[in-house]
């Protein structure tokens, strides 16, 4: 049986690729992604929509000339910016689009790597394919387009997922493509349904920051689900300057992101918990769902989306 590294190198991004989507502030000509878009044939930059605050839409239109530019109006803040995009999509007619964040250097796949029995995985490697590094991103990234394919149509309750950091991810197994209801909340590569995604407005506490867990939980509270890739990666350039205005003294405190949504949010509200904290402030830094308490007060468990599966489901469609 074709197994997905053989898809990889099958991939079509002109027909596979969804529409494009890139949320952005303050980063015309710096930021990664689209400097690296700047190389993609003309069949990729046309799927491409930038989406920007109005006064900046001239020095996106001067960076990427061959991107169509979205103006954001008030209210500002990436959770608003994310519903400008959905919003958008709406009226071009699209009922699935990748949003990708700015910052995003790398898209890959994992492969397996396991020895004697004990889980493995890697990053497959662009060197073992006929591509630069930029063409192999594109490829993976289509392939991903197809892969959210399969698990919307194999999983009919999830409205959208996406990749996993590469950090620490060298555990995974590839056998399984993607889960649902289980790990961290969708992130920076996000593969959406918009028939089933029905969130369109961003409540105000969200707007600058916690917009991740605003989308995730509003998601639950509509009766679908998410899910997270277990074989396709993102890198991210850590080193750029974030343009999100944090809470906190000079530090990120979601403490108000987990208030409100606890109050706001029924299905997964009360199932909230801080993960990371600063021992000296109290500061939240990182937020999750206790899915092993959900399930078990739900009689319910995490769902696997098989490799097999999707591969099948793919092979088919080609």
């Amino acid at each position: 049986m074709t197994n997905m590294i053989e898809l990889l190198h099958q991939a079509d991004p002109d027909e596979w690729m969804y529409p494009i989507y890139v949320p952005t502030y303050s980063r015309a000509g710096t930021a990664p992604l689209l400097n690296m878009l700047n190389q993609a044939p003309e069949y990729i930059q046309e799927k491409v929509y930038i989406v920007a605050r109005a006064s900046e839409s001239k020095a996106y239109h001067r960076a990427y000339p061959w991107a169509t530019v979205v103006e954001q109006r008030v209210p500002w803040g990436i959770g608003p910016a994310r519903m400008v995009a959905v919003q958008h999509a709406d009226e071009m007619g699209f009922e699935r689009i990748v949003m990708l964040d700015d910052d995003i250097t790398k898209v890959g796949l994992l492969e397996d790597r396991s020895i004697d029995g004990q889980v493995k995985s890697g990053r497959y490697s662009h060197k073992n394919t006929p591509w630069e590094g930029w063409e192999f991103t594109l490829q993976c990234l289509a392939l991903g387009c197809r892969m959210a394919d399969a698990v919307f149509e194999l999983a009919g309750d999830v409205a959208y997922g996406s990749t996993r950091s590469a950090f620490m991810s060298n555990g995974e197994d590839v056998s399984v493509t993607a889960t649902i209801d289980k790990g961290g909340f969708p992130l920076c590569v996000l593969f959406m349904d918009l028939t089933r995604f029905k969130m369109r407005t961003m409540p105000p506490a969200f707007k600058y920051e916690g917009e991740d867990l605003a989308m995730y939980l509003d998601t639950y509270d509509r009766g679908y689900s998410t899910f997270l890739f277990n074989t396709l990666i993102f890198d991210d350039d850590r080193a750029i300057p974030s343009t999100i205005p944090f809470s906190g003294d000079g530090e990120v405190d979601r403490s108000g992101n987990l208030t409100d949504a606890e109050e706001r949010y029924v299905v997964l509200g009360d199932y909230l918990k801080a993960t990371n904290r600063n021992p000296e402030t109290g500061a939240v830094k990182r937020i999750t769902v206790d899915w092993r308490r959900y399930h078990k007060d739900n009689g319910t468990s995490p769902t696997q989306v098989l490799t097999e599966d999707v591969v099948g489901f793919i092979e088919e469609a080609m």
